[in-house]
């Protein structure tokens, strides 16, 4: 949080301090003033996110069909970065049992990390799939899928950790804050579920989720 009300109090002061501003540098100065609120409001909500998951959040445990909003966030993904090749891998049907708001806030963090950390010309696989051999019971996977320049071996134990900010490789010039990855460790846990991360630290990473499976609601 230090780092956007620094320069939030700076453009403030600077604005005080200049007695000649035209009119462009002061709405340059309330532009990045905004944009750095925004940022910090993004970090509270994270932070509050964890804050409820630490403290054992109740969550909804109710039939939910993934592939509605998995689709819906490759299609996001494709809009806001159309030049990126977005694949979508999903069947019509892949039902868990979970919180529907929460599992979506889950998926919309991996692919927007896909989004931050990778090249626009990386592309992005969004993929759902039915573990039905699994031997622990029937659970759903979901990965997503980049084509970026990978994560080395030794930071892939890391990545879930709060504040573990990406290696420059992957930062991109919007490093983020480190807590999305966090986020969504948290809350795949608290749904009984698992994650990981698999990449060869040269050709891409895929981020995996499962999660315990639902049959389809009547």
């Amino acid at each position: 949080l230090r780092t956007p009300l620094t320069t939030i109090r700076g453009f403030a002061e600077l604005h005080l301090a200049s007695e000649h501003a035209d009119d462009a540098q002061v709405s340059d100065a309330m532009r990045r003033i905004r944009a750095e609120a925004a940022r910090m409001g993004r970090i509270v909500d994270d932070l509050l996110t964890l804050a409820d998951v630490d403290q054992g959040v109740r969550l909804r445990k109710e039939p939910v069909n993934l592939s509605i909003p998995l689709t819906d966030l490759a299609a996001d993904a494709a809009v806001l970065q159309p030049n990126r090749e977005v694949v979508t891998e999903v069947p019509g049907e892949l039902w868990v049992l979970g919180d529907a708001d929460r599992l979506t806030q889950v998926f919309g963090a991996l692919t927007a990390n896909v989004l931050r950390h990778t090249p626009p010309a990386a592309g992005l696989v969004v993929r759902g799939l039915q573990l039905p051999l699994a031997p622990d019971g029937r659970w759903v996977r979901v990965e997503v899928v980049d084509r970026g320049p990978g994560i080395p071996p030794a930071e892939l134990s890391r990545v879930f950790d709060r504040f573990h900010r990406a290696s420059p490789e992957r930062s991109g010039p919007d490093a983020g804050h480190g807590l999305g990855l966090a986020i969504v460790a948290s809350l795949v846990t608290a749904h009984g579920g698992r994650f990981g991360a698999e990449s060869d630290g040269t050709s891409g990473t895929t981020v995996w989720v499962e999660l315990p499976g639902a049959a389809a609601a009547k």
